[in-house]
């Protein structure tokens, strides 16, 4: 039956490999892992866990009856089960996982009993790893993990000691490691990796010493390399790349030279080139490129000559080689393509 009152929220298909599904999973999530899980909003549900297509699917499990809903989302496929975040009403956000059952639909944990939930955020998969952002008490908001095949997520690093959050946000995979933003209580908020073992969680480098930090942002991979913004407090906030070491670190280009920052805002990866909206004095915020090299890091087009700015933003990439957006020539907004 089609739904047409129904306001699709998110919906994604995902393909499992048989041979990396636990043993709580492999037996059903083949078949719907090549379909769809999505979010669903009804007004006698709310927003709720669906399957199967966004025009034909159903309700996989109301986990919090009634019009409120459990607001699932952060979808991520892992150890042949969807994980993602849900509230039913009496646990808060907490982690939960689906088979494609609605029997086997249900939630892996407590990190933090009663209504509060630990609202985790940002899940991300390492190898037989599932890390995520979550909140609790005794840590704050903090880094953990959850390994394939276990139902208790573990602390992988108080990053800062005590009920103080390190707030880790952006968490993104490049490789072997998951970078991600961090703050310490010492050096602000800084650029860290980890491979999802305590001793192997660290600071990349210091791009703003002192307390302040560098405030990196719009973490985005691209193969071997993790692009970002940040401000290392000479420069203003620009564009920067790394490896995962200190020395690999490094700005990339200072587009407003000077002080002033070129706030590069909105970074999509397509085809190994990143593009992204950026300011300099001559052209305004105009739609910009980069392949992590200085002299490979330029303007892609003036839509508004001269300083005037056509504010590029909701870059999209589309493969095989096109990059949709927002941006404005005059009053008249509307959508591009480069």
């Amino acid at each position: 039956m089609t739904h047409p009152e129904r306001l699709l929220v998110l919906a994604l298909v995902l393909a499992v490999d048989p041979a990396s599904a636990s043993d709580s999973c492999d037996s059903t999530s083949g078949g719907l892992l090549a379909e769809s899980v999505f979010a669903s909003r009804t007004e006698e549900e709310g927003l709720e866990l669906y399957a199967g297509s966004p025009e034909t699917g159903s309700l996989l499990r109301d986990i919090n009856p009634g019009p409120d809903g459990s607001w699932p989302g952060d979808f991520t496929a892992f150890g042949g089960c969807i994980y993602f975040v849900a509230d039913d009403g009496a646990h808060g956000a907490e982690l939960w996982r689906t088979d494609g059952t609605a029997r086997g639909t249900v939630r892996t944990s407590d990190l933090v009993p009663g209504a509060g939930g630990s609202q985790p955020r940002d899940l991300v998969v390492l190898d037989d790893l599932l890390l995520f952002s979550a909140l609790t008490l005794p840590t704050g908001r903090e880094l953990f993990a959850l390994r394939r095949g276990q139902t208790r997520p573990k602390l992988v690093l108080d990053l800062r000691p005590g009920a103080d959050d390190a707030m880790p946000s952006e968490l993104t995979r490049v490789g072997s490691l998951v970078f991600f933003i961090a703050n310490d209580g010492e050096r602000g908020f800084e650029l860290y990796a980890t491979d999802g073992s305590a001793p192997g969680t660290r600071l990349v480098v210091e791009i703003r010493p002192g307390r302040e930090g560098s405030s990196p942002l719009g973490l985005t991979a691209a193969d071997a390399t993790l692009f970002f913004a940040a401000d290392d407090g000479s420069r203003g906030r620009e564009l920067w790349r790394s490896d995962g070491t200190p020395g690999g670190t490094v700005l990339v280009k200072d587009i407003f030279a000077g002080p002033r920052a070129s706030n590069p805002l909105g970074l999509v990866l397509l085809d190994e080139v990143l593009f992204f909206a950026a300011h300099d004095e001559p052209h305004g915020s105009e739609l910009w490129r980069s392949d992590g090299t200085p002299e490979g890091t330029s303007l892609v087009v003036d839509i508004e000559p001269g300083t005037q700015s056509s504010r590029p933003q909701r870059l999209w990439a589309l493969e095989p080689d096109l990059v949709l957006f927002e941006a404005c020539r005059g009053s008249r907004c509307g959508a591009w393509q480069s």
